[in-house]
């Protein structure tokens, strides 16, 4: 662990860029989101918590206990090895947010696997669904295989399903429109 201090009042991410060092923001926010840095006995993952000149930061070399409190895994595994796990997102859970503290599938999923293997340095998803849709989640567990799931993602062949209430004409396409909800998505359909 190093500690060190605030030399100005601002934004945690520039203490800790500025106390570690760091050559790139991108580090810092990393250190920051992924469970490393507390402040006062508390785990910050909000590069953008203000901290006070003088503030003593602390930056360890494992995540903290942020991601220990799931303790068991909150959805359905589907598949898992070295470089990438499956799962199955139920509908109504929103896949992943730019902001932590927004709770979504992905988010705990991250604390799950953070907290069953401190080694692990880093977790990616690879793709969305709609918050209404139920489905499977990719997360690859290096960059490397996030990058080359992510390029092929559209050769990989997908099935959607959707039960509806109602009559349908035979073909036609499913989805709401962006301005009306924060996900939007079309899918055409062929009923069966």
């Amino acid at each position: 662990m190093q500690q060190f201090k605030a030399t100005t009042d601002g934004p945690i991410l520039y203490a800790v860029i500025a106390g570690m060092q760091y050559k790139s923001v991108n580090k810092g926010r990393k250190a920051i989101k992924h469970g490393y840095v507390k402040v006062g006995g508390k785990v910050i993952v909000v590069p953008t918590f203000e901290v006070k000149m003088g503030t003593i930061i602390e930056v360890h070399s494992e995540p903290q206990m942020f991601f220990t409190n799931v303790r068991s895994v909150p959805f359905e595994i589907l598949y898992e090895d070295a470089n990438m796990l499956a799962f199955e997102k139920p509908a109504g859970w929103l896949t992943a947010s730019p902001d932590p503290r927004k709770r979504s599938a992905f988010s705990l999923m991250k604390m799950w696997m953070f907290g069953r293997d401190p080694k692990l340095k880093e977790v990616h998803f690879v793709n969305k669904l709609p918050k209404d849709a139920s489905g499977i989640i990719v997360i690859a567990k290096n960059s490397f295989t996030r990058s080359k799931l992510q390029e092929n993602w559209n050769k990989y062949p997908k099935r959607y399903y959707m039960v509806a209430e109602g009559t349908l004409p035979e073909d036609g396409i499913f989805g709401k429109q962006k301005k009306d909800a924060e996900d939007g998505f079309s899918i055409p359909y062929r009923r069966m």
